[in-house]
């Protein structure tokens, strides 16, 4: 007989817990995830470069005066007041649309390079 949910004990839901987590992989390459992050070491480290140089690109076009502040525009989605600039696609870092903060999550993570870079995908030389 199956035991329900409410029937495991405290170990046997952290056990669940962890090989649920075990068998999603990165979300770029399916390689074994870092630490608590949904990518391996590899793709998060390219990702995380890759979000900074957008989003400071941004700054730098604000401070500049070709951009104005995600806060004066209205969201590209659904039109209320806008609060950030999201990019779809960093390796694109001033194509970007504002948008309030709720449609920002709706949209999920940019794209932020065209193949993925990890050791899974490497051919030996």
């Amino acid at each position: 007989m199956k035991r329900n949910f409410f029937s495991l004990t405290k170990t046997e839901i952290a056990q669940q817990k962890r090989d649920m987590r075990d068998r999603i992989g990165c979300l770029d390459c399916g390689a074994e995830r870092f630490f608590l992050s949904n990518r391996c070491e590899s793709c998060r480290a390219g990702y995380d470069k890759s979000q900074r140089a957008a989003v400071n690109a941004v700054g730098r076009a604000i401070a500049r005066g070709e951009l104005q502040s995600a806060k004066t525009q209205v969201c590209f989605d659904c039109g209320e007041p806008g609060n950030v600039w999201d990019h779809r696609d960093y390796t694109k870092p001033l194509d970007v649309q504002a948008v309030c903060r709720p449609c920002n999550g709706r949209r999920g993570p940019a794209q932020w390079r065209a193949e993925p870079e990890c050791d899974k995908y490497r051919v030996a030389a």
